[in-house]
């Protein structure tokens, strides 16, 4: 069975990611520290709505940050 090693991201890309309207899904997958696929499965649920622009889906910032406020909404 073969291991590969994961590139950890660098604090300049989290940074960079934490101040743009809008996100790839890799600076989503940066920011929430989750894979790829995860992303990709919050989308097809609808839990985050997509742009598709210059050849690649862009996550609204808002509507990320709002994925969470409102899942963990306290009372």
């Amino acid at each position: 069975m073969e291991y590969t090693e994961k590139k950890l991201c660098s604090t300049e890309e989290i940074e960079s990611a934490n101040v743009k309207p809008y996100l790839s899904i890799k600076e989503a997958c940066l920011l929430l520290g989750a894979g790829d696929s995860t992303i990709r499965k919050l989308i097809k649920q609808g839990s985050i709505r997509t742009s598709y622009s210059s050849g690649k889906d862009l996550i609204r910032r808002q509507d990320f940050e709002n994925l969470f406020t409102e899942t963990f909404k306290f009372e």
